[in-house]
């Protein structure tokens, strides 16, 4: 009897380890595909700016300096997160040459 509930308890153990590890690699998998996905903002077409990237922060840096920079605006790390858009792998590859 005892070694059924010793046995039991080792299985349920080994279970919530696997589901742990499981979790944490697929944790790891959706961090990486953020950090892969290129994002680009591009400003009005008059003033022709635009800019890509794989880090968010940044791109959201770089608005935010070319708008105070060149438009006197104030805007928001919201604001340009609201503005993002996913680049196609095509496109960021053709950016790159």
């Amino acid at each position: 009897m005892m070694t059924k509930i010793l046995l039991a308890t080792l299985v349920v153990a080994l279970m919530v380890s696997l589901a742990t590890v499981a979790s944490a690699q697929e944790a790891k998998k959706e961090a990486k595909k953020e950090m892969m996905e290129v994002k680009s903002v591009a400003c009005d077409p008059q003033c022709g700016f635009k800019v890509q990237s794989h880090d968010e922060q940044e791109l959201t840096d770089i608005v935010i300096a070319h708008a105070k920079k060149s438009h006197n605006m104030d805007v928001t790390a919201k604001d340009v997160k609201a503005k993002m858009k996913p680049v196609s792998s095509k496109d960021a590859k053709k950016a790159k040459s």
